[in-house]
């Protein structure tokens, strides 16, 4: 993940100061949960190292594991949804 970075735009009318330069895929073909489980992981990551290229208050959180304090909550909220809106799109039920 540390080699794909993330594109970082500092203005409207500027100039890009970081280039995203790859994409990551998962597919857990027999098990959507466990597909979601690995996209969550690739998304606190980048979401933390996006923090830490803003300055981001991290309140608590320590480099390479937990979120900062204050978005740990609505960060699972997100991810929580996304599971059940992709498993009622694939299987008709919420996620496990």
């Amino acid at each position: 993940l540390g080699n794909h970075g993330f594109f970082a735009l500092p203005g409207r009318d500027e100039k890009p100061v970081w280039m995203q330069a790859g994409v990551m895929r998962t597919n857990c073909v027999d098990c959507l949960d466990r597909t979601n489980v690995v996209q969550t992981l690739f998304a606190r990551r980048i979401l933390q190292e996006q923090l830490e290229h803003l300055g981001a208050d991290t309140d608590g959180g320590t480099k390479g594991s937990a979120l900062p304090k204050w978005l740990e909550q609505p960060f699972r909220d997100a991810w929580s949804e996304n599971a059940d809106a992709i498993s009622l799109m694939y299987a008709g039920t919420p996620a496990l």
